[in-house]
């Protein structure tokens, strides 16, 4: 078995355990057990390999990995074996230390140990809200998606009726006009004579007030609704503008039994994301466009099939996730 010198051996055990705290295995270093160096720290070598393949990995490649709940619970198992490496690594030294120990620098240890597993009870928590999340918003390939009781567009008041023959009253707005008044003179597309005339003609905003009285009556039979989930994508057209791009994508999920609710942010600069079976074929012809000209140079099409031999598609939007809505905002569902 491994021996330590004895002035080694001598040294403080709380600063050991520290020194372990910061790095596995330097606080047996500190007291001259090597050996016992080098197995602790061992990991620290795996761990940095894994880090470096993620990040020479594609965002969306990678994305689609971590949401999967197999690698959730990979990433718990791991997680877990972490914590029970990294307290090893701060009470071990403590404990073959020959230095002085009673109880003060003993619940040292103990705060030490207790610092350590701290970030790593957070991940579990927050992995496990993840495969929750994941579980109850998105729906597993071939499974149907359990829909809201009605879906009603509706642009004027009154009573209207769903497709399923649900009465739902629409209140009766009072509009109020407001004259905006431009503050700087940044807003100075605003302005007669010097902005864009289409801004400037739509310089009056309309804001909407439901009356007081107004009664929205929906359907009660909802004891099947457990999750209502909502798609936000805020979109920068306007006056002035050519387009409408959704640069705020974000998911609203709500637990209708507990009443906890959700969100979180998609990014708008987001290539290449995957899409459904039905859909995979949809952007091919963008997909040919956005292939660089040094690639497409290169296209033959030796079988006279109308597509390069050399093409093979992503299944994708290749274009960036805030562009998807302009693409698809004429398209209807028949």
């Amino acid at each position: 078995m491994e021996r330590a010198e004895p002035d080694q051996a001598r040294r403080s055990g709380v600063v050991a355990a520290l020194l372990g705290a910061f790095v596995p295995g330097l606080g047996h270093g500190f007291l001259g057990r090597w050996r016992m160096a080098v197995a602790m720290a061992a990991p620290l070598l795996l761990l940095g390999g894994v880090s470096v393949f993620a990040l020479r990995m594609r965002s969306v490649d990678l994305l689609t990995i971590l949401v999967r709940p197999g690698t959730l619970q990979v990433i718990l198992l791991v997680n877990a074996v972490i914590v029970v490496w990294r307290i090893v690594a701060v009470a071990d030294p403590y404990r073959i230390s020959q230095g002085n120990h009673n109880l003060l620098r003993l619940l040292a240890v103990a705060v030490l140990c207790a610092v350590v597993a701290a970030p790593h009870l957070v991940v579990a928590r927050y992995t496990l809200d993840a495969a929750r999340l994941i579980d109850d918003v998105f729906v597993t390939e071939g499974e149907e998606p359990r829909r809201p009781a009605a879906i009603v567009t509706a642009t004027e008041p009154g009573p209207i009726a769903t497709a399923d023959e649900q009465i739902i009253t629409i209140p009766d707005p009072a509009s109020v006009a407001h004259v905006y008044t431009p503050e700087s003179r940044r807003n100075a597309i605003f302005r007669a004579g010097l902005g864009d005339p289409d801004a400037v003609a739509h310089s009056v905003e309309y804001r909407v007030h439901p009356a007081a009285d107004a009664e929205v009556r929906i359907d009660e039979n909802t004891e099947d609704i457990e999750r209502i989930t909502i798609l936000l994508a805020g979109g920068d057209g306007g006056p002035g503008r050519s387009g409408q791009r959704t640069d705020s994508i974000m998911v609203a999920t709500f637990d209708t039994v507990t009443g906890k609710a959700a969100a979180f942010g998609i990014p708008r600069n987001m290539t290449h994301v995957p899409l459904p079976a039905e859909w995979s074929t949809a952007f091919v012809d963008l997909e040919k466009r956005l292939t660089p000209w040094s690639e497409r140079k290169n296209w033959t099409d030796d079988n006279e099939d109308g597509a390069p031999d050399q093409f093979v598609s992503c299944e994708c939007f290749p274009d960036q996730l805030n562009a998807l809505y302009p693409f698809t905002r004429k398209w209807f569902d028949t």
